[in-house]
């Protein structure tokens, strides 16, 4: 038997826990596939479990003034994806710095930029969630919060004494 032989609901709760990547990929096998993982229902909860409302609610807005638009879950979320991925790729090598190497907090704020609007869900999988992570990688991740943190304190406004936490 395949697995276009199972039932309708069987496949979906298949694709349901799949990894975003696999349905996408699952979805070019065929026509029938496709269909079954463009579900929007499978979506919409993938958006929910990924993404907090506020979250959901920003990239709503984001998308309704947007031209190319699909209207979908699937879409919102490819979209809101995408973005994290093409910040996180951008902001790597402003993170990539040699151990014990003095950086200027003004690279970590141009890190920032590119990774400003990015749910943690999607920090976690494009920067501290890579599987074959090295030293090196986990060492960017820490770089990269203590330049967050250099970058907060250095704000206009910001004052530990005067309740700003970290």
């Amino acid at each position: 038997m395949s697995f276009e032989g199972l039932p309708l609901e069987c496949q979906r709760n298949v694709l349901e826990r799949l990894h975003w990547r696999d349905v996408c990929a699952v979805s070019s096998c065929s026509r029938a596939l496709r269909a079954v993982a463009s579900d929007e229902h499978d979506w919409r909860g993938r958006c929910a479990r990924r993404f907090t409302s506020a979250e959901l609610e920003r990239l709503a807005s984001a998308a309704s003034g947007s031209t190319s638009d699909d209207g979908t879950w699937r879409g919102l979320f490819k979209r809101a994806v995408a973005r994290a991925r093409d910040g996180a790729r951008a902001a790597g090598p402003l993170l990539a710095v040699p151990d014990n190497q003095r950086v200027h907090f003004r690279q970590f704020e141009r890190a920032l930029e590119h990774l400003r609007g990015m749910s943690l869900a999607c920090f976690e999988e494009f920067i501290g969630g890579e599987k074959n992570a090295t030293t090196r990688q986990h060492n960017a991740v820490l770089l990269a919060l203590a330049g967050l943190t250099e970058c907060l304190a250095r704000a206009p406004g910001f004052s530990a004494r005067a309740g700003g936490a970290l």
